[in-house]
């Protein structure tokens, strides 16, 4: 149990240790300590996220900050900008930010986290964004919304130095304390000779079981040292020292299942038990998988083409550009010495990575052995905080390269590659291609979408991108940059929206551009009410009908204008007959159809009907499907109890669409229960892509009733 939440938590704590103000090494180190302080006191981790994050801020609080970065390890000039105003922010403001924004934790959650009122966790977070919005010179919150969304994926990208090994070892050393530090630099080798010291049978003749036991060390050993051998070799292909190497993701990854299968073999021969080897086997045929170098993985692609295969091709895609990623923002230290002098030559169009190589005396030996690194993987130069405003990103993989990965692949994963080869789009706020350009890789980006029909990483890259060309393509920095004199849009745009309306409609894109070209038509070319509407949720809406082939659901009219701000006063008769007639229509089949564009608070009603006739199955049917922790069979027979009816101690119910909150991907509001006066958010609400309204969670605070 402990393994898997080492596994699923420690890369959150080691970023939102980042997120509070740590460097690199210092935040791998408060994650360390955090879960060997879970190592002792396994008890609690019965409290499961909440009692991890709470270690982790108390750790948080004894950390003295010495170890200073010369830039940050954000490679994105207005990210790093953003983080660095988000660590400036007061701790009272910044913590429980950073738990809304990155980690999605309730307001609930940071209540218990912080221990600090909810009123206060609310009115704290508000104060952050307003704080925040300030200090990067108030931009709309559409805007500030996706700067949130690209620091996100930001942060995601970091280099993560998180170690097991200095979990569970006896002496932990505190966080605060570096110079016992273990060094990571050889932490490998020192596994490897600890092991090594396996003690010697002392007699001359041996029993059966002493012989197996003697044999099956002989066998740890060989492992090891095959181990070993190939790390050997990976590092040798990189060119790069151990430090840079075991940084890498996937290498870190390796290392450490590597170690914990060896630290299993190790125990139970020492117990005399036997051990696995077929199992061990594979495991280290497993490791060496996940080793495979981004240019191994290419070699493979080339002799065996996935041209036929969507789903692989995908799956590849995903899996070569994370390797190559992991690399390339490994390797970003190594140009500290340089900066300067890389930012200049990226500047002003002089950048020859093969020049470079050849300065021994103008450039240091870490910068040309992480360009040699690239271009030993025929990867792109991590984008460096470049003070040029015209300067795309330098690219070391030439265009033949990269012309192979997309003919050996499906076509549908194409603009996995585009968004690798061709980014940044936008700089400055205009965009860095063609409109034409820009239009093609649109289309392309959203075939990829509907192709892939799953919430991929790159995926969510990619979904990113192609809203936030839509919204350049819209509008610009403002939408007066597209109009003409008489207060019409431009005949240059007018076509670029053309364009896109004529992708059809099976997409996404070309369902929403059709609509707002047929509104404009209608008014000269000077007003459209979708236009004037569209948000992120529209466009991922629209493009997740697409996948599901049900894009005629798709509605025109904005969220927040659908449904009335209302109010119900309770007991409410009038309100009951409809909740009844809407129970007996809905029971009837369970078809959803039934509930569309049915009010959020009907809905709720209808749930809390339901509950008062012990009708487990209505309610499993109006809860959100990510928020049910069993299958229809198993809420029935185990999992169901009566909820508290808490219509019925409550005056009045009220849906605000002002407090719709939408990340592009789920859309949530809660419902205003008031009681004496007093105002709760007792229930919360999400929006289905079939416009249905379902039931997400339900928070009721000791002491509330």
């Amino acid at each position: 149990m402990f393994e898997e939440w080492v596994d699923m938590y420690s890369p959150d704590i080691e970023r939102f240790a980042f997120q509070y103000g740590c460097s690199l090494v210092e935040a791998a180190e408060v994650a360390e300590e955090t879960f060997h302080t879970i190592y002792t006191n396994l008890e609690k981790l019965a409290d499961g996220k909440r009692y991890i994050y709470k270690t982790a801020l108390e750790k948080l609080g004894q950390v003295e900050q010495t170890n200073p970065r010369l830039a940050s390890p954000i490679p994105f000039k207005e990210d790093a900008e953003f983080h660095s105003e988000i660590i400036k922010l007061d701790e009272k403001y910044r913590v429980p930010l950073v738990l809304h924004l990155f980690h999605e934790f309730s307001f609930e959650e940071i209540n218990e986290v912080m221990a600090i009122p909810l009123d206060e966790v609310v009115a704290n977070i508000q104060a952050a964004r307003e704080l925040l919005r300030e200090a990067i010179g108030y931009p709309p919150q559409d805007v500030f919304k996706k700067r949130v969304e690209f620091l996100w994926m930001s942060y995601d990208r970091l280099p993560l130095l998180f170690n097991v090994v200095n979990v569970s070892r006896g002496e932990h050393t505190p966080v605060i304390n570096e110079s016992k530090k273990l060094s990571r630099k050889g932490w490998i080798t020192v596994i490897i000779l600890g092991f090594l010291l396996i003690g010697i049978v002392g007699s001359t003749y041996f029993t059966g079981e002493e012989w197996e036991l003697r044999s099956d060390r002989k066998y740890i050993d060989k492992l090891k040292k095959e181990y070993a051998k190939k790390v050997d070799e990976k590092k040798a292909i990189l060119g790069v020292s151990e430090d840079i190497f075991n940084q890498i993701p996937f290498i870190a990854d390796a290392n450490e299942q590597v170690n914990t299968m060896l630290v299993g073999l190790e125990n139970k021969n020492r117990e005399g038990g036997k051990i696995d080897r077929q199992l061990a086997d594979d495991k280290l045929l497993e490791v060496n998988e996940m080793m495979k170098l981004p240019s191994e993985l290419a070699d493979e692609l080339f002799a065996a083409p996935l041209v036929n295969d969507v789903e692989k091709s995908m799956m590849f895609a995903e899996h070569y550009l994370r390797k190559a990623d992991g690399i390339k923002y490994s390797l970003y230290e190594l140009f500290a010495d340089d900066y300067d002098k890389l930012q200049e030559s990226l500047a002003n169009g002089t950048f020859d990575a093969e020049v470079i190589l050849s300065q021994k005396d103008e450039y240091s030996e870490s910068t040309r052995s992480a360009i040699a690194a690239l271009i030993n993987q025929d990867l792109a130069l991590p984008q460096l905080p470049i003070t040029s405003t015209t300067q795309r990103t330098i690219r070391l993989m030439d265009s033949v390269f990269i012309g192979r990965l997309r003919a050996a692949l499906h076509e549908a994963a194409g603009s996995y590659l585009t968004q690798y080869e061709k980014e940044p789009f936008i700089m400055n706020e205009k965009l860095l291609y063609s409109l034409d350009e820009t239009i093609e890789i649109m289309e392309e980006m959203e075939k990829t979408l509907v192709a892939a029909r799953q919430n991929q990483w790159l995926g969510h890259v990619v979904e990113g991108t192609m809203i936030n060309l839509l919204e350049m393509i819209l509008q610009g920095r403002t939408i007066e940059e597209f109009k003409s004199s008489d207060g019409s849009i431009s005949e240059v745009h007018r076509n670029a929206w053309k364009q896109l309306a004529s992708l059809g409609p099976d997409s996404g894109l070309g369902v929403i551009m059709a609509k707002v070209v047929e509104e404009m038509e209608e008014s000269d070319w000077k007003r459209s009410e979708l236009y004037s509407s569209l948000d992120d949720w529209r466009v991922y809406e629209a493009y997740s009908l697409a996948v599901e082939g049900n894009l005629e659901h798709f509605g025109m009219k904005p969220l927040k204008e659908m449904y009335d701000d209302l109010t119900f006063w309770l007991p409410n008769d009038q309100f009951n007959v409809e909740i009844e007639n809407l129970f007996n229509e809905f029971s009837d089949a369970y078809d959803r159809d039934v509930l569309k564009n049915v009010h959020p608070l009907l809905i709720l009603d209808l749930y809390y009907y339901a509950n008062d006739k012990e009708d487990s199955v209505m309610m499993w049917h109006l809860t959100e499907p990510a928020s049910r922790e069993a299958s229809l069979d198993e809420y029935e027979t185990n999992d169901w109890v009566k909820e508290i009816a808490l219509l019925d101690v409550t005056d009045s119910i009220r849906y605000n669409p002002s407090l719709i909150m939408d990340d592009g991907h789920k859309v949530l509001v809660p419902i205003e229960f008031e009681r004496n006066g007093k105002m709760y958010y007792n229930v919360w609400m999400t929006y289905a892509k079939d416009q249905v309204w379902q039931v997400e969670k339900i928070v009721i605070e000791e002491g509330e009733l």
